[in-house]
């Protein structure tokens, strides 16, 4: 186990033990996991190679005792007289659900005529959650409150419901990861509280589409699905699964068909018998249209009929539906053909095998339809068929056309059976109740509706399942006496009408019923609520007045005990553009209200004004607050103390000068107001919505920003504090932080008169721009802001909050607009009980799906808190990413990413990595040979742990790249046969396949072994004489520039004719010869000239002296002669 010592990170080290203790016991219990069984390790290699990670799983959802989670899910928060220490904030939860798109709901009806309905919503900040509601009767009223089925980080798509003959609710849908497909499979009997849950497969190869079940007449559970090869997308087939109705279990594996003809849409349909009907497309041979095939299925022996043709396009099928008709004893196919605008066409199969018709348009032609459903009548055998069409995405309205028994045509009319231009996703099925033909299902303008058709083909009044948002912006709440909440908000709608919303959520219950406060006026927006102290409601909000081409304020109230708001007042006529600031409402002990706001007067200027109205008055009385000429007076904040005063301050911007002031003014009961006090003033900078608070002390509290401007922007803020004692003057209390990136911010008071400031704020951390909801709280009894309390780490960018305190139940709310997106959405929270102290709220535990008295719920040492706050994995599932290696054991020991099943992004998941390869799943190359781990296993079956795979000496890449066998030890052969082994070759550097690597006629063996040459350089020594040259031509020293030793190398001495391999024949020798014969050459020739004549002369004189001699000698001769001559007689 050495391969699996523990790493820390550094947040963790103060906690080492408790995770070694954990960890060694998460170890153990793994221990046959790893433990190497060749056998059994190897079977598993092969399956992973031959398909990565497709499996059958079974993960059931932990089920709580029914009685302790009602109890929990009611108590969505706390009261006052809970632990402190078991108290922590919540997280934030989507407060309206987000439009919905084609396939986040289903419905359905089951044999006791009880209708069924399933949506997809997002409720907290990344996952997604599936709810359920019924109505136990067949006409679709009284809803019931809407449970959880299951929570996902992932991604939801496809929802496919159905429910059987014994009350049994059959779930279906698809959910996805970057690296995973699965279909998730949802079960609930009737006789059970919950949900069960099981994975009903996995793939990392194939993407998962078209998903549909149905039932056969004995109540047997089919599905189907098309697989698509993610390498390959035009290679797919269907896959079937079945549940039996006696055994209730699936088929050891599933059934797969048509894998050469590349299906790419699936339906079935149960038949009058116990065959299934299955219709699926596919692509024309000449690859310009669809192909719609049928065929007949026999669930019990898993056999087909011969495929029929039914229908040929030449574009594409964009959806494809198929229905069984009992009383007609017919199939009907209805798909919709995808061009410039869609078209339904419909095509009926009677079951002994005609079909009547052609393929028929039911929709018009110049529309964009949608298939909604079909139904029969049970007792004439009519058809009517539902669709939307739709002329654009804000318009879409509902048709209905019909097929008298026994025609082959449809009626030629159809029936608009919608009004709003706002209907659209519908889904219509029969519902064979008493009376009743038909059940359709829509989302009409923000609410998804269900409608009953009767026999007399009559739609009977509608009800209203849930509701949901399009765009939502500017909320503002308030809290009554009981502890409610009222919260209204601006939302724009698909058809982009702007209204303003009303909704309420009591003390320990879940949010109520959506209204629209007004219907008739247009351009509604801005709006601000607040109830006095009757619990009566009062709201402000700017639409459009008709009177002129400006927006007006308007006021409008309710009592609790009434359902609907009063007429709108328009406070003021408007005279110009009302500005894009806050506007303020008040009400005093007396019920007077007050509002102010800011309107326009030129580019230059606006003007502040107030407006009041007594109990008794219908009409307001405007004043002007005096400002100066070329003023903008800006962000207007103000609040009632215990006596009647409106103290009110304010931010004034000088256009020309551009000084920036706070303006605090005060308006006692009954009198005028006073002079503007100034308490900050800057030239710099620019002050920003300033802050107000009352305590029950008559202490008033302000906050507000000073921007610093960067550029064109406003970046860094500074927060102020500063307070005003009842009878005392202002006194600057703090600064709460300096140059910080705030955006948005609130105040209140608390408890113990205490002030609570609400932030938004951005911050880098190691270069990365991250943000925060936190709050601060300024302890009033000895004046001192206590540590910063982080509601939500790392929201959406551009989050408003906002936040009140209620008394009576020891509550702290707060709302927060996301306005990231391009369809902003309300968020709520609350402080809540902690039961197991993991930092997650018993109430966000039943949204997360996990135990509210179990501080790590999947058991991978992670507490759920940090799952959800810090890590953003499931804390429901201990493999958030599906990589088959748990949460903890990831963050904790292997250091990977829990939330990416391929964290080195080496294409091998982590889990694989560490229990099947024992490779490192933070580093694509474990061995650092330069082949990935993916390439070592799946495509060179190398070992990525080790280098060199065979032990030969030689290095995989090496091996690979030079067509040798990394895995057989070849390092003593010679393959280019160059008297140099392959290890030689290797540690040389030369080309195991080529045998004179430097192409210089020399052997790269023999280069090594006889000349100690360089096999990989022509010219061993740089001389510029090849080392063939050298050794065969001159026999020089390859590897010496100047064989011979004499300074001049040897291309110099071949160049000059002189012999490289002797020291005494060298270019400067025959230089200096040359010197010296030009020199002495002239005086050796007048010397040898000299010893010539010198010589000649000597000859010369020599001879002549011998020639006197031999005279002299002749003349002795002569004269002896002559002697002899006298001296004889």
């Amino acid at each position: 186990m050495s391969s699996h010592i523990l790493v820390f990170q550094k947040d963790f080290r103060n906690k080492i033990c408790v995770v070694f203790f954990f960890s060694m016991i998460l170890l153990v219990s793994h221990l046959p996991f790893f433990q190497d069984n060749s056998s059994s390790q190897q079977l598993l290699k092969n399956n992973l190679k031959q398909e990565k990670y497709t499996q059958t799983e079974v993960f059931p959802n932990k089920v709580l005792d029914p009685e302790i989670n009602n109890n929990f899910l009611k108590n969505s928060s706390i009261s006052a007289n809970n632990d402190s220490s078991n108290i922590t904030w919540g997280k934030p939860l989507r407060i309206v659900p987000s439009n919905l798109q084609r396939g986040d709901f289903v419905a359905t009806q089951g044999p006791n005529g009880s209708l069924h309905c399933i949506w997809k919503q997002k409720v907290t900040h990344s996952g997604i959650s599936l709810f359920h509601s019924t109505a136990e009767n067949e006409l679709g009223v009284n809803w019931s409150t809407p449970d959880q089925i299951t929570h996902s980080e992932t991604d939801i798509s496809q929802l496919v419901l159905a429910g059987d003959l014994d009350g049994t609710l059959h779930l279906f849908f698809i959910s996805s990861t970057e690296h995973f497909h699965r279909i998730y499979y949802c079960s609930k009997y009737p006789t059970e509280e919950v949900w069960n849950q099981e994975v009903l497969t996995t793939s990392s190869s194939y993407e998962f589409s078209s998903l549909t079940t149905c039932f056969s007449k004995d109540n047997t559970l089919n599905v189907a699905w098309i697989a698509t090869d993610k390498k390959t997308t035009d290679r797919s087939s269907i896959y079937y699964q079945q549940k039996q109705a006696p055994v209730k279990k699936w088929l050891s594996s599933p059934a797969f068909f048509f894998n050469a003809s590349n299906p790419k849409i699936v339906d079935l349909v149960g038949l009058d018998d116990d065959l299934i009907g299955m219709c699926w497309t596919n692509t024309t041979s000449n690859q310009i249209g669809d192909l719609i095939h049928y065929n007949q299925f026999d669930p019990q022996t898993l056999t087909l009929s011969i495929p029929e043709e039914i229908a040929e396009t030449d574009q594409t099928i964009g959806a494809l539906k198929i229905y069984f008709t009992p009383t007609e004893n017919a199939v009907h196919f209805l798909w919709r053909i995808d061009v410039s605008t869609t078209r339904i066409y419909h095509r009926q199969r009677f079951n002994n095998g005609t079909m009547p018709t052609n393929p028929v348009l039911i929709s018009y032609v110049y529309s964009n339809c949608d298939i909604g459903g079909l139904a029969e009548d049970p007792i004439t055998g009519n058809i009517y068929f539902i669709y939307e069409d739709s002329s654009s995405t804000a318009i879409s309205d509902l048709y209905l056309r019909k097929k008298l028994s026994g025609k082959t045509v449809w009626e030629p009319n159809r029936e608009k059976i919608t009004e709003n231009s706002c209907s659209r996703l519908p889904i219509f099925f029969s519902n064979n109740q008493d009376g009743i033909l038909g059940q359709l299902f829509h989302h009409s303008y923000n609410s998804v509706v269900t409608t009953p058709f009767d026999i007399t083909e009559q739609w009977l009044p509608s009800t209203v399942i849930y509701q949901t948002s399009f765009y939502d912006s500017e909320p503002s709440f308030d809290i009554d006496s009981e502890g409610t909440i009222h919260l209204v908000w601006k939302h724009r709608g698909i058809n982009s009408q702007e209204r303003i919303l009303y909704q309420t959520k009591q003390f320990n219950e879940p949010w109520g019923e959506i209204t629209i406060i007004n219907q008739s006026l247009d351009g509604q927006g801005r709006p601000q609520i607040i109830v006095d102290q009757d619990d009566h409601l009062h709201c402000i909000f700017a639409a459009e007045t008709g009177v002129t081409s400006y927006s007006g304020l308007f006021y409008t109230t309710k009592l609790l005990s009434e359902p609907n708001w009063s007429k709108p007042i328009l406070i003021k006529t408007p005279e110009n553009y009302l500005e894009d600031i806050p506007i303020e409402i008040l009400v005093d002990s007396n019920y007077n209200v007050h509002v102010f706001w800011s309107e326009q007067v030129d580019d230059f200027s606006n003007r502040l004004l107030y407006a009041s109205k007594t109990s008794s008055s219908q009409n307001f009385t405007i004043q002007f607050i005096p400002s100066d000429e070329f003023s903008y007076n800006l962000y207007p904040n103000a609040v009632i103390d215990n006596n009647g005063t409106i103290h009110l301050v304010y931010v004034k911007e000088n256009s020309i000068s551009e000084d920036n002031e706070i303006l605090y003014r005060y308006k006692p009961l009954h009198q005028n107001w006073s002079e503007p006090l100034s308490l900050a003033t800057t030239t710099t900078n620019y002050f920003q919505q300033p802050v107000l608070t009352c305590d029950f002390q008559n202490t008033l509290n302000l906050i507000y920003l000073r921007r610093i401007p960067v550029g064109e922007q406003l970046l860094a803020s500074t927060v102020n504090h500063w307070q005003k004692e009842m009878g005392n003057d202002w006194t600057f209390m703090e600064t709460l932080f300096e140059n910080q990136l705030i955006d948005n911010h609130n105040s209140f008071t608390a408890v113990n008169d205490s002030v609570i400031y609400l932030y938004h704020m951005k911050y880098y951390t190691e270069g990365k721009l991250e943000d925060k909801i936190a709050l601060k709280r300024f302890n009033s009894q000895n004046s001192s802001w206590q540590q910063e309390e982080v509601l939500f780490q790392n929201p959406n960018y551009g989050t408003i909050p906002t936040g009140e305190y209620d008394g009576n139940s020891d509550q702290t709310y707060f709302i927060l607009l996301d306005k990231k997106s391009s369809f902003p959405h309300l968020n709520w929270l609350t402080n809540q009980q902690d039961s197991d102290r993991d930092s997650l709220g018993d109430y966000d535990e039943l949204i997360f799906n996990t135990d509210p008295l179990i501080v790590d719920s999947d058991l991978d040492l992670l507490a759920d808190g940090l799952e959800v706050s810090t890590y953003f994995t499931n804390p429901a599932n201990n493999d958030s990413d599906w990589d088959r290696l748990e949460d903890g054991s990831e963050i904790l020991t292997h250091l990977t990413d829990p939330k990416n099943a391929d964290s080195d992004e080496d294409q091998l998941f982590d889990g694989e990595e560490v229990a099947v390869w024992f490779t490192d799943p933070t580093n694509k190359d474990t061995d650092q040979d330069s082949l990935t781990d993916y390439q070592e296993i799946y495509l060179l079956e190398t070992n990525p742990n080790a280098e060199d795979t065979d032990g030969d000496g030689m290095p995989d890449p090496f091996e690979i790249e030079n067509g040798l066998n990394p895995i057989i030890e070849d390092s003593q052969e010679d393959n280019d046969e160059d008297e140099l082994s392959n290890i030689g070759e290797y540690l040389n550097g030369t080309d195991p396949n080529n045998p004179d690597c430097d192409e210089d006629f020399l052997l790269d063996g023999e280069e090594i072994h006889i000349w100690n040459t360089d096999p990989l350089d022509l010219d061993s020594d740089d001389d510029t004489i090849s080392d063939y040259d050298e050794v065969i031509t001159f026999h020089t020293n390859p590897n010496k520039q100047d064989s011979d030793d004499d300074g001049f190398s040897d291309r110099e001495e071949i160049n000059a004719g002189t012999n490289p391999n002797d020291s005494q024949d060298n270019e400067k020798r025959r230089r200096i010869n040359r010197i010296l014969i030009s020199v002495l050459a002239p005086t050796i020739t007048i010397i040898i000239i000299i010893v010539s004549i010198e010589i000649w002369y000597r000859i010369k004189e020599k001879r002549l002296q011998e020639k006197e001699e031999d005279e002299i000698k002749q003349e002795e001769a002569k004269l002896e002669q002559l002697m002899d001559k006298k001296q004889k007689p």
